[in-house]
């Protein structure tokens, strides 16, 4: 009885790997690998996962953002925030176009890089498999998008100037985007027309709709997951799968929200022959909000 115990408590204690990592493959013979017993058409599947390393290209995208939002910290923030100050631009014209050259170019790279992340997010949902996202082609979006944005910025660049406006009893002078020209209604009003669209309805657009094929995709996939009812780990993969979806609306909403009170501002503002006499306490509070909301 004695030599039984023994046995038995050496068999239950004893391990052959000791503390390594073991893995599903290790414990197996080399001869006997878990793709004998999967079916055919799942074993390319399962060997092009194991080679496929998981690469963070959103990286690239996410610290362009955060170098569009330092410009802006840097450059606009320090130079806009003297007009609630002082009751005129004491900066000049030089600094007037910079400031507003480098509140478009923030603008642009922010919404461009927003767009192009909304697309590497759905490459990476829709075939994960497929490595169409690396680190060198992140890095050249990125700088396109720079580019892109600094080529967008320029009319504001060139344009921008410092006006003089003549009130009751004093005068005063403002920075304005449209310079020496916006009096004239007609090119505000062109140029409101085409921020509105670069920068706001046709990035929205795309987003939207990429976050509508995600999240069709992502509750297509979460249905059709084989084995959902058999086990809690299983639920738990379709349940993430749906959180995610619904994330991407929320993002979707929240670009929106942020974005919208300011063109809404803007478009009334200089489509609208009427708006001086027409601005009330809750236009002024629709401008303060888009103002801090972008």
């Amino acid at each position: 009885m004695y030599v039984v115990s023994s046995v038995k408590h050496t068999i239950s204690t004893w391990s052959p790997y000791g503390r390594k990592n073991v893995t599903h493959e290790s414990v197996l013979p080399r001869n006997v690998r878990y793709d004998r017993f999967v079916p055919p058409d799942r074993k390319l599947n399962l060997r092009q996962r194991a080679k496929v390393k998981p690469e963070n290209s959103s990286h690239s995208y996410i610290f362009s953002l955060a170098l569009a939002d330092l410009l802006v910290i840097l450059i606009c923030v320090p130079l806009a925030s003297m007009i609630y100050t002082l009751e005129s631009w004491p900066w000049g014209a030089t600094l007037c176009r910079v400031s507003e050259s480098a509140k478009d170019i923030s603008i642009g790279v922010s919404v461009f890089t927003l767009t192009a992340l909304s697309a590497d997010r759905y490459c990476a949902i829709v075939n994960p498999l497929r490595k169409l996202q690396t680190r060198p082609l992140t890095v050249v979006v990125a700088f396109l998008i720079w580019l892109l944005a600094i080529i967008c910025a320029i009319p504001s660049a060139v344009m921008s100037d410092v006006m003089t406006a003549n009130l009751s009893n004093k005068e005063i002078e403002y920075c304005t985007p449209f310079g020496p020209r916006a009096t004239d209604s007609d090119y505000s009003k062109y140029k409101t027309i085409l921020n509105s669209i670069i920068y706001y309805f046709l990035p929205l657009s795309i987003i939207g709709l990429l976050y509508a094929l995600m999240a069709r995709r992502l509750h297509t996939s979460a249905r059709e997951m084989p084995g959902e009812n058999a086990g809690p780990q299983s639920r738990s993969q379709a349940r993430a799968r749906r959180h995610v979806a619904r994330m991407v609306i929320t993002f979707v909403v929240a670009f929106i929200v942020c974005f919208l009170p300011y063109h809404v501002f803007a478009l009334w503002f200089h489509l609208n022959p009427h708006a001086l006499d027409d601005y009330d306490d809750w236009w002024h509070i629709l401008r303060i909000t888009g103002f801090c909301l972008r």
